[in-house]
């Protein structure tokens, strides 16, 4: 992505850096315009924001409003698609000078489906859960659709932007997993708008999550007595998880989150297991 970006700085701007590159275009009237129209656009942003949040999706329960974030995007003009998970994107072509960039925001919220969804509001502060992480973000993919439209911007590489699904918890990021099982060689570069925050993070965190199962015959604590126990077993490998030591850079860490197993206090369970967060 760097070295494509650089000749496309290089390409367009002679011998400027990529900082000079940025600032240029951040002065330039156009921009200057799209910055405008955004503040312009800003309560109908949060119309849809506020609309958005009334429909409940946990992770893979994002059916609903994944069908009606693509109405709003084809409601802007666009021609969106949804693929086999519930993401939906949708293809704004550039000139094909440059390098080709994905900007998403996430369907899903860390919700359960029962959630009540009320929405309160206390001098112009609104609240309800899952409005911020990632309900703003969507709004906002809205908003950047019409800047786009209404400003008569033109990308020089192509712009991928849309939905994706399953990015909270043991969603595992499926959705962003899909797109680039199917796009990896077109895209250079992807962009996810997230939280409510206004920093920018380069290079994210990656992660790794796994249910490991342990499994045996089972039986009563007295009459079985001797037989393997996988809550033990699962209980030692805890144990010699908390034991490892890992680098302070890049900074790497692990996690138990989550135990499971076991039917009674007087019985060998035939099953447990355990949640397990990995991340660098």
């Amino acid at each position: 992505m760097k070295e494509k970006v650089e000749k496309t700085i290089n390409k367009t701007n002679g011998a400027l850096s990529i900082e000079e590159s940025v600032k240029e275009l951040h002065d330039s009237m156009k921009m200057q315009e799209a910055f405008a129209f955004v503040k312009e656009d800003a309560e109908h942003t949060l119309e849809q924001q506020l609309k958005l949040v009334k429909i409940p999706s946990p992770s893979n329960h994002e059916e609903e409003k994944a069908k009606y974030f693509k109405e709003l995007m084809e409601a802007e003009g666009c021609s969106a698609e949804i693929d086999d998970v519930w993401n939906v994107f949708t293809r704004i072509k550039g000139t094909g000078e440059g390098p080709t960039v994905c900007i998403t925001a996430h369907t899903d919220t860390v919700f359960p489906l029962d959630t009540p969804l009320e929405i309160t509001e206390k001098d112009g502060r609104y609240t309800c859960p899952g409005i911020g992480d990632d309900t703003r973000g969507l709004a906002e993919i809205l908003s950047i659709l019409r800047t786009i439209k209404k400003c008569g911007l033109k990308p020089k590489g192509d712009i991928i932007i849309g939905s994706n699904v399953c990015e909270e918890g043991l969603g595992d990021l499926k959705g962003t997993r899909n797109f680039f099982k199917n796009h990896a060689k077109e895209v250079d570069g992807f962009i996810s708008i997230d939280g409510i925050g206004s920093v920018v993070i380069y290079g994210g965190t990656g992660s790794l999550r796994y249910r490991v199962t342990f499994r045996g015959p089972g039986g009563h604590s007295y009459g079985s007595f001797g037989l393997v126990n996988p809550i033990f077993a699962m209980g030692r490998a805890i144990n010699n998880i908390s034991e490892i030591r890992t680098p302070l850079s890049p900074k790497t860490t692990f996690c138990v989150g989550v135990v499971e197993g076991g039917m009674s206090v007087n019985s060998i369970a035939s099953e447990c297991s355990m949640l397990v967060d990995l991340r660098s």
